[in-house]
């Protein structure tokens, strides 16, 4: 066994993973699940390199390896990154439709490459940034709006709203990366306002997943709102060619303050709303959790308002060593300046004040009674995947609690 350090190079900074114990005799296959247990990269989009020179295809590629020696890693997409910001250039420097077009297109399809290779969860600075680049990409194309609004109308008119003929109007979307409509609903003169995206189009972004996402993201959003980190959720159902589609809608909530107008609160619950939200992300595997759309309510309480699914290893070493799992950098700063102590102790009294564990089943027991669920494809499968999931979080709220 020797002792040995990867190194993660690629991104705004070099990322050291030191004293990682291995066999010097470890297979190749192995020593790329073990590279993406810490990098986050999925095997066939690793870069390895020992020594200086490419890691050679061999059956045992480190038997040479001494203690305290480094491999280095990077994505192998990280030239698409770079191709992707410049069409991005392009497009906003376009005179003609034409061009405008064509460049909008091609930055997509790199956008769509990069975040179904797990590029963006490999590296937090380059999600921070695609956030703003991509949106006015997604909201030139914007593909999907014209559904989400037809079934956004179908649903509250017919739905929720049956026969009080409510008065239903859109906003235009403020949606980063993913397409959504922003819906008033107005019934008895009582305005109800909506933020609608969709769901299919989140636990695709990484290959790696060992699960199919879409109803377990849905439990996601239901535990958050039923422990007062989400807010008020309802799923909207549409059938396009013969398919169940989902939408999530999320009411809005009035006293929301993203983390870039958080400056009344003080240190202490600033402290407290990151560490737990840092907790949630790394037990549920939620990702593209940023400074838009997450932050406090009125009681200075941390909210998430959306996410996408991910599939994150060793949820506590994360939780108490990673700063990055939050796409902010407040709240990277803000975990930096908290210490692995700090964190259990927060982590612990918020599974304590939640009621953590016995809503975990709950809501379990809500979604097993919602019958769009049973209409999904292939549902069987999708439901023993949920039931895993959530014994693998009771699992990791134990270890959490043990010290």
């Amino acid at each position: 066994m020797v002792y040995m350090t990867i190194r993660l190079v690629g991104g705004e900074e070099d990322k050291f993973f030191r004293r990682i114990v291995l066999d010097s005799q470890i297979k190749l296959d192995e020593l790329m699940k073990e590279i993406q247990s810490v990098t986050i990269i999925p095997p066939e989009f690793q870069q390895i390199e020992f020594r200086s020179e490419e890691l050679p295809d061999n059956l045992h590629p480190l038997e040479s390896i001494n203690d305290f020696e480094n491999i280095v890693v990077k994505h192998s997409h990280l030239c698409h990154w770079n191709a992707y910001l410049n069409h991005v250039k392009k497009f906003n420097e376009a005179q003609e439709d034409e061009t405008k077009q064509n460049s909008a297109e091609s930055a997509q399809r790199l956008y769509n490459k990069l975040s179904g290779s797990s590029f963006f969860i490999v590296y937090p600075y380059f999600d921070i940034a695609v956030t703003k680049h991509h949106k006015p990409i997604s909201k030139y194309l914007d593909k999907h709006a014209r559904w989400i609004e037809d079934a956004v109308k179908n649903f509250f008119a017919l739905s929720m709203f049956n026969r009080q003929n409510p008065e239903i109007e859109f906003e235009e979307t403020i949606s980063e990366k993913l397409p959504a409509v922003i819906c008033k609903i107005t019934v008895n003169s009582i305005t109800h306002k909506y933020k609608i995206t969709a769901l299919n189009n989140a636990g695709k972004i990484s290959q790696a997943s060992r699960w199919d996402d879409d109803l377990i993201e849905l439990y996601c959003y239901k535990l958050l709102e039923s422990i007062g980190v989400g807010p008020r959720i309802v799923i909207i159902p549409h059938c396009v060619a013969s398919e169940l589609i989902l939408y999530i809608g999320s009411e809005w909530l009035s006293d929301f303050q993203s983390f870039n107008s958080t400056e009344q609160a003080t240190t202490t619950e600033i402290t407290h709303a990151v560490v737990q939200m840092h907790l949630l992300a790394v037990i549920l595997s939620l990702c593209d959790i940023h400074e838009e759309n997450s932050g406090l309510n009125a009681n200075s309480d941390p909210i998430i308002l959306d996410f996408i699914m991910s599939n994150y290893r060793d949820p506590k070493n994360r939780f108490l060593y990673d700063n990055n799992i939050i796409c902010s950098i407040r709240a990277r700063d803000v975990l930096l300046n908290c210490d692995s102590t700090t964190r259990l102790q927060i982590a612990k009294d918020a599974i304590r004040k939640w009621n953590l564990m016995d809503k975990l089943g709950k809501v379990l027991e809500l979604m097993d009674k919602e019958d769009f669920c049973r209409k999904m494809s292939d549902f069987d499968k999708k439901k023993q995947d949920l039931d895993q999931f959530v014994e693998n979080v009771r699992s990791n709220i134990v270890e959490f609690s043990r010290d």
